[in-house]
């Protein structure tokens, strides 16, 4: 019995095994095509630009000669991810610095915005630097400085800082960070006196996506 459901079988031996050997060279280069557009769309889009945004508020604390000084204010910044952990971005921000208990300066700003991640998601350290130009608005009424070409409210300011990125949902992610705020005092007629740089502890907190 077993015999004869062998013999018919054999007549269709020889056209199955060439079906194979036809099938499977075209299913290896159908699997290598696949494959290859594969790695060029990943290629593609690694290539593509991804912009971001990151609001973030802060809260510093006056250290050395700024001591029982402190601020508040708020930064958005918008940028481009150069590669998966390095970013740039220009902000627009807005301080108020609190000098004494009835003193104290708003300062808006423009800086540059850059930061490095390292370690893997979704819990990401950081390492940032954010710095630029800042403008007092209240200047005139607290009391001016005076240079050789006239009135100066301008100043630059710098702040190096440390921080982790924790991704919360797909690419939006909660950042901390911890630094040292260094800025360029932009008044001194005033009836106490200040540093030529003030010098705070500067937490930040916000929101990148």
């Amino acid at each position: 019995m077993i015999l004869k459901l062998i013999s018919p079988m054999k007549k269709f031996h020889k056209p199955l095994v060439s079906l194979m050997f036809v099938i499977l060279p075209l299913s290896t280069i159908f699997g290598q095509i696949k494959s290859e557009n594969q790695s060029e769309e990943s290629k593609i889009e690694s290539k593509r630009i991804k912009y971001f945004n990151t609001t973030e508020i802060n809260f510093g604390f006056g250290i050395g000669d700024s001591n029982g000084h402190s601020s508040i204010g708020m930064h958005l910044v918008n940028g481009i991810l150069i590669h998966s952990n390095f970013s740039l971005g220009i902000g627009l921000g807005i301080d108020k610095l609190y000098l004494a208990k009835n003193l104290h300066e708003v300062t808006p700003s423009l800086s540059l915005d850059i930061r490095y991640c390292f370690l893997k998601e979704p819990l990401s350290l950081y390492i940032a630097c954010d710095g630029g130009y800042l403008f007092n608005l209240t200047g005139y009424n607290l009391g001016y400085r005076t240079e050789a070409y006239g009135i100066d409210l301008n100043g630059v300011y710098l702040n190096p800082s440390i921080g982790s990125k924790l991704i919360v949902f797909k690419n939006k992610s909660l950042n901390l960070s911890i630094g040292l705020k260094i800025q360029e005092t932009t008044i001194n007629y005033v009836s106490m006196i200040l540093p030529k740089y003030e010098q705070l502890i500067n937490f930040k907190a916000g929101l990148s996506f």
